[in-house]
């Protein structure tokens, strides 16, 4: 899996980064994916918001907008566009870490890539609950890495 993420220092560890790619891997894998790359691209909110505009027409600030550059429905060729700046705000509001709140915005950009949704109150409350699972398991797999 070609996973990019440069400088990912600044916000993981490479025992997170790893962690965060197997997760990802995984998750694709069970699913029946097959990752050609995903690009993870770090931008402050006056970034996000002009891509907003131009990609989507959307008028407003978000944490994460994922693109799927894929020809074929089970191969994955993507970008996520992550505003830390929001993922900041997010954790504050939400009560934790900068750096879980950055994963669960990554999770949430690859369940899009899989079809996921979040436009109404069953498609968000599915979201979340499937990013706590990928959420969870990234968390088990940190703790063992970090006790071999």
């Amino acid at each position: 899996m070609l996973f990019n993420f440069n400088n990912y220092q600044e916000i993981l560890t490479d025992l997170e980064f790893n962690a965060l790619k197997d997760n990802v891997e995984s998750f694709l894998l069970q699913m029946n994916y097959v990752v050609k790359s995903i690009d993870i691209i770090v931008v402050n909110n006056n970034e996000i918001l002009e891509i907003n505009k131009k990609y989507l027409n959307h008028h407003f600030f978000t944490d994460v907008i994922t693109f799927d550059y894929s020809n074929n429905k089970r191969v994955i060729e993507s970008s996520l566009v992550i505003s830390l700046e929001m993922i900041k705000s997010n954790a504050d509001k939400f009560g934790t870490t900068e750096k879980i709140e950055f994963i669960r915005v990554v999770f949430h950009g690859i369940l899009h890539l899989v079809g996921y949704k979040d436009k109404n109150k069953n498609e968000i409350k599915m979201m979340r609950k499937m990013e706590d699972v990928l959420l969870e398991k990234y968390m088990f797999h940190v703790k063992q890495q970090s006790s071999d």
